[in-house]
């Protein structure tokens, strides 16, 4: 009878250590979840403040520059853990679209620029006006 009731008293005390394991396990898996959830609405935040500001890019002179620095601050982040490898990818692409969006404007504006002057001095030509007198007209 001793053996059996020793015997119970080891089963009844291993079944409540291992119910305490069960129940801090499970207690450090909702902080780990929580923690997770954490970092993560931290990088969407992150990541939604990167894509307003490659969007608030909207001039041709500065706006290259200003793309660059954006790049530059996109790798530090995600170097810091800041922001996820998918929303680094994303903005990268975001920033090189935007990029080539600006370097065809600049181009057509640069284009549009020397049309206007070829114009200019054909207009010159053609009425026999000096520059400064086709300006005033």
């Amino acid at each position: 009878m001793e053996k059996s009731a020793a015997a119970s008293t080891r089963l009844a005390a291993d079944v409540d250590q291992t119910r305490q394991r069960v129940e801090a396990l499970g207690r450090k898996l909702r902080e780990e979840q929580a923690q997770s959830a954490a970092v993560a609405a931290a990088q969407d935040r992150t990541s939604a403040a990167f894509y307003r500001q490659i969007d608030s890019v909207k001039q041709l002179s500065g706006g290259l520059q200003e793309l660059q620095r954006i790049q530059a601050q996109v790798r530090q982040a995600k170097g810091r853990g800041d922001i996820s490898q998918g929303d680094y990818l994303a903005l990268v692409s975001e920033t090189a679209r935007k990029t080539r969006e600006l370097t065809d404007a600049e181009a057509l504006a640069t284009q549009k620029k020397a049309q206007f002057i070829r114009r200019l001095k054909e207009q010159t030509t053609v009425q026999g006006l000096s520059r400064t007198e086709l300006l005033r007209v």
